[in-house]
């Protein structure tokens, strides 16, 4: 199942501007792969809006739980709130309009 996962921090807690949150921020970029491959989940997209100050990652997971513990373990709840979402394609969602 695809999980959209939003991270959401401000100004006073961005990577780009605060060094000890940027350290934070690089080692869980570096440890993403092994953190999804640990919880059983593929990461199929990855993006940043850096002025708003969000990050977009688009998983394929057994569950929401899977891709909440690797936000978890990778500390970025830290300085993100994280909102992890259900997805589906717009194509599977028109198999639910009633006709």
């Amino acid at each position: 199942m695809k999980h959209m996962a939003i991270l959401t921090h401000g100004p006073e807690t961005c990577a780009a501007a605060i060094a000890e949150i940027g350290d934070k921020a690089n080692s869980a970029l570096a440890q993403l792969e092994v953190g999804s491959e640990k919880n059983g989940v593929t990461i199929e997209g990855f993006w940043v809006d850096p002025p708003g100050h969000q990050f977009y990652l688009l998983a394929d997971a057994p569950n929401a739980h899977a891709v909440s513990q690797l936000t978890v373990e990778l500390q970025l709840f830290h300085w993100n709130t994280v909102d992890i979402h259900a997805v589906i394609t717009v194509e599977e969602a028109r198999s639910l309009i009633a006709h």
